[in-house]
């Protein structure tokens, strides 16, 4: 391997099925340890999130990327425009996710497949500074929901990159010895039930009357609105246990 720091880049695959994350980096564990790092323990919840920007402080520049992101994900995934639509409220929750609305940060659509066998999957490029997101292509046993499951991984895709300063700090925490598996696996775990839970949310609020709207079916087993209200209570369900056990199987050793 030639001795040549390049970038730092998260991947996160999440959706119904089992997620995945890869790391790639072109760093030696001994520049990754040099990195400065943010503990997680430093993180009080006020400002776990990351604040973004409001819609008034977007630029121009910033709206136009989002549209553009939003116009090409409708392009590839023409099914998608079967539900959603210029002007509606989705397409401009959508838009304004992928200007940074919520993460300071420009987000890209992909039009190529996850990593692995997942519905969708986000990530961020450190060198960069901006965030993608990627979704499966609908297969023939995904009918005739196909064009919702999408929609929803969009969502959560959007709505779990938000988290990325967590999902950093808790990586560089574990990497440093400051978390034991079990805490590794706690972190992360709560911060994918919140992403469920604002994914809740977004349905109940945007998706659900929107769909009333054109008389379509929403099917809210997708957007797992049948989630418990509280983190110990999900914890104990097989939802939950698919992100514990991948979370376990991503610990830094």
């Amino acid at each position: 391997m030639e001795e040549k720091v390049d970038r730092l880049v998260f991947i996160r695959q999440t959706g119904l099925g089992m997620r995945k994350q890869l790391l790639y980096s072109f760093f030696f564990l001994q520049q990754l340890l040099l990195c400065v790092t943010i503990s997680a323990a430093e993180l009080k919840p006020s400002t776990l999130q990351t604040k973004g920007k409001a819609s008034n402080q977007l630029s121009k520049a910033d709206l136009e990327h989002g549209a553009i992101q939003i116009n090409r994900l409708l392009k590839d995934r023409p099914e998608l425009a079967t539900l959603i639509s210029k002007g509606d409220g989705a397409y401009e929750w959508i838009r304004l996710n992928f200007a940074g609305e919520y993460t300071g940060f420009r987000i890209y659509w992909e039009n190529s497949k996850p990593y692995i066998d997942a519905d969708g999957e986000n990530r961020f490029d450190d060198f960069n500074h901006t965030g993608a997101i990627r979704v499966k292509k609908p297969s023939i046993s995904d009918a005739p929901g196909n064009a919702e499951i999408q929609c929803m991984a969009v969502v959560y895709e959007l709505i779990n990159i938000r988290n990325t300063p967590r999902f950093t700090a808790l990586w560089n925490d574990a990497l440093n010895g400051k978390l034991t598996r079990s805490e590794w696996v706690r972190g992360n775990t709560l911060l994918e039930f919140e992403a469920i839970h604002e994914t809740k949310n977004f349905y109940s609020k945007i998706w659900f009357p929107l769909m009333t709207s054109k008389h379509l079916r929403a099917d809210e087993h997708l957007w797992r609105v049948e989630a418990a209200d509280t983190f110990d209570s999900w914890l104990h369900t097989k939802d939950a246990e698919k992100f514990i056990q991948y979370w376990k199987s991503c610990y830094p050793s």
